[in-house]
Order: structure tokens, then sequence, then C-alpha cells
């Protein structure tokens, strides 16, 4: 369905009028939206096939790679926000800080794609592609958890918040909060 350099005038006409693009670019979204809305994702015009099948084809595998990350990423994210609130202002702190913020900023396909050269072609060690052993998964999960647990590592950052939202004020050492009215304090340790 696609046009090559030596097409002729009527092959494009035919291949515009097949994509919808002799319409106006209004006809063309409204169109597109109410596709959309009755799951019609249009077909792939790599695969020649329905959007909406290959992506129910990949789901399962998403969702077991996600679940996997998800299961990797929250421990790991609630002990370095633990050590960060414990061991605030320290190297640890700093060490866990700069983690985090790597694991945020850096894209999670960039990351993996980063491994794939590493782990894959320059050191052997995994396979660069494919789905179903455990070997298959390990980078893959690692990606997306790197990501997940920057964005779930905020639990220090959260409980001074939560102490200050509440009329609480941390001692700055990350160990309590105290609740301070007149004559009376309460320490939360």
């Amino acid at each position: 369905m696609m046009v090559t350099p030596d097409s002729t005038f009527e092959d494009l006409e035919k291949v515009r009028h097949a994509l919808g693009l002799d319409k106006s670019i209004w006809q063309q979204y409204v169109e597109y939206v109410t596709n959309i809305l009755h799951g019609d994702f249009g077909d792939s015009y790599y695969f020649q096939r329905p959007v909406l099948d290959l992506l129910q084809e990949r789901l399962p595998a998403t969702l077991k790679i996600q679940s996997i990350a998800l299961l990797v990423s929250l421990p790991l994210a609630i002990l370095f926000g633990i050590i960060s609130a414990i061991k605030r202002n320290s190297i640890l702190d700093n060490a866990v800080t700069i983690f985090v913020v790597a694991g945020r900023s850096i894209p999670s396909f960039w990351f993996g794609l980063l491994m794939v050269m590493i782990f894959s072609v320059n050191l052997g060690w995994l396979p660069p592609s494919g789905y179903g052993e455990p070997s298959q998964l390990i980078m893959p999960v690692i990606a997306v958890a790197a990501g997940m647990g920057g964005q779930c590592d905020q639990a220090d950052q959260i409980l001074y918040a939560g102490c200050h939202a509440s009329g609480l004020h941390h001692d700055g050492q990350g160990k309590r909060c105290e609740r301070k009215h007149g004559d009376c304090q309460t320490r939360i340790t």
C-alpha cells in the first residue's frame, strides 16, 4: 500500500484515499477518535494485522515484566528510603540519592539499550532478546524497576512532609518527629 519513488500519480492518489489523507484534518481526527472509541486501532503497516490483536498478544508479557519489576523495586525503594531517613546527609544517603536520581532521569528504553550493549553484546552474559526463559527477563525487569524504584523511593521526604502537615517538626537527624503545643511535647521515634 506504500508508494515508491517510481510510483505514478494515480498510485499516489490511491494510497492517499486508502489512508484517508484526502479528507480534511478535522475529518481525519473525528474518524480516528470514533474508531478508537469503538476499539478499532487500525492496521499495522509493518505486520499487516490489526493493532489491537498485536497489543493483546503482547499484553501478558508486558504485565509479567511490570509485575516482577514492581516486586523488585518496591522493597528496594522502601529499604533505600529507610536508609536515607536514618543516615540523613551521610555518604550512604548521598549514594542512594544519586542512585534514585539516575533511576528517575535515565529513560527505561535507554537504560535497556545500554544493558544490551554491555551484558549481551560486549560481555555475552545475557541474551539480547526473547521471552520465556528467566535469563531473558533479567534486563527488561531491571530497566523497568530502575525507573519504578526512583519514583517509589521518597519515603523520607513523605515522612517529613507528613510531619510538617500534621503540626510535627522533625529533629533534622531523621530520627524522630516532635509535636509542640505549649508545654506538651509528643515524640514519634
